[in-house]
């Protein structure tokens, strides 16, 4: 689950955050990665994350890119899997984070990260689940907006109907 780091202030600390960063006028998006979940510390993985692991064509298991900047985390690897909004369970389980989160703090939208993988994966259809994911959202009483952050890098993308050929860009899906 999506949760405020309690060295942060935990979930009292986060609200606070959030009618402090209101009342100056700013409104937060908090960050999740639409492909990818720490497969070593989530207690219900298995149940949501071991059907959904994203597969080449030949069915090759990915693993997440462990963002390791500046080589601090260099002994912590294989905790990120790779995972298809494709895979109902994957889809049904960020769709309930994001939903818990916004309605919990009533907060205006999300960020979801790493929109842009892609593989042909023979279980589910990414550009599908992606669809599926808004259309799931919109659904669900929430009110907030759901921002994607894709890049283009060869050819070009389509999302929600707008043509996108920019290298980086945010578009933001109602």
């Amino acid at each position: 689950d999506y949760r405020p780091e309690p060295l942060l202030g935990g979930v009292d600390g986060f609200a606070r955050l959030v009618d402090e960063a209101y009342t100056l006028g700013i409104h937060l998006m908090p960050f999740f990665g639409m492909t990818c979940a720490n497969c070593w510390h989530s207690p219900d993985f298995e149940r949501y994350g071991a059907s959904a692991r994203m597969k080449s064509p030949t069915r090759n298991t990915f693993w997440g890119n462990q963002p390791d900047w500046d080589t601090s985390r260099g002994q912590d690897t294989g905790w990120q899997a790779w995972l298809n909004i494709g895979a109902a369970s994957w889809r049904e389980e960020l769709t309930r984070q994001i939903t818990r989160l916004l309605d919990g703090y009533n907060l205006d939208a999300v960020f979801l990260d790493c929109t842009e993988v892609w593989i042909n994966d023979p279980d589910h259809n990414i550009r599908e689940g992606l669809y599926a994911l808004t259309r799931d959202l919109r659904g669900s009483g929430t009110q907030a907006g759901v921002h994607l952050r894709e890049r283009v890098v060869v050819g070009v993308t389509q999302v929600d109907g707008e043509r996108a050929a920019s290298r980086d860009r945010v578009a933001c899906v109602r």
